[in-house]
Parts: C-alpha cells; structure tokens; sequence
C-alpha cells in the first residue's frame, strides 16, 4: 500500500481479506483503511473499503 507515493508496511491477519488484496491489479483501487501500528512499525488492517468501485469490482464483490 502507498500513503502520499510512499510505501507503507501493512499486515492483513484476515486470510480471505488478504486474498482478495493481492488479487486486485496494481495501482488502479483506492482503498480506505482503519487499523493501528504494531511495536515493528507494521500497519495492521482491521477495516477496508475500496473507494472507487468500477465493474470488476462489481463481478467479484467487495470482502464483507
């Protein structure tokens, strides 16, 4: 993930949540993430939203 063109280091615990990130493509989704920073600078991802949906995401569906 990239916070104002920088990379950012996250963890996602949840196995289908995780799943579904890598399968996005590359730089085409904007995602909103709630979440806190772990003792080694990780960002772990409780929540996600993708906020410009189009009609891939339409087909495959969004995790609830």
């Amino acid at each position: 993930m990239f916070e104002n063109d920088e990379c950012l280091n996250c963890v996602i615990k949840d196995r289908y949540l995780s799943k579904y990130v890598l399968s996005l493509p590359m730089h085409k989704y904007r995602l909103e993430v709630q979440g806190k920073y772990n003792e080694r600078g990780q960002f772990n991802i409780k929540k996600m939203r993708i906020i410009n949906i189009d009609s891939y995401i339409a087909i495959i569906g969004t995790p609830e």
